[in-house]
């Protein structure tokens, strides 16, 4: 979950976790391979309909580093800020390796 002004640029840190089977802890998981990573932000936790979408194919997430730490960021603009509507905001990720989508929901 996210708050972000309207009419503010801002740079997001976003870590993607993965949750290993039958085990509840979550590690940061390395990205690096990815070829696409969907970045998507929503009015609400159940919603399908994204107010902002952001890819990795389009520079919109980068990674912090080099991908392996898990961290990527995501570039707000002003402009894109101005559209949303206030409050919080909550996000998803989609990290396309291979023929494999993986997801992480932050609620």
């Amino acid at each position: 979950m996210i708050r972000i002004v309207k009419g503010e640029s801002k740079v997001i840190q976003v870590p993607v976790m993965r949750v290993s089977s039958g085990n509840l802890a979550e590690t940061e998981m390395d990205v690096s391979a990815a070829t696409e990573i969907k970045w998507i932000l929503a009015a609400s936790p159940t919603s399908t309909t994204a107010v902002l979408t952001k890819l990795k194919s389009t520079n919109g997430v980068t990674f912090d580093t080099d991908g392996k730490d898990g961290l990527v960021n995501v570039a707000i603009s002003d402009t894109e800020s101005k559209a949303l509507n206030a409050g919080l905001l909550f996000w998803q990720v989609q990290v396309t390796i291979g023929a494999n989508i993986y997801r992480d929901m932050t609620i």
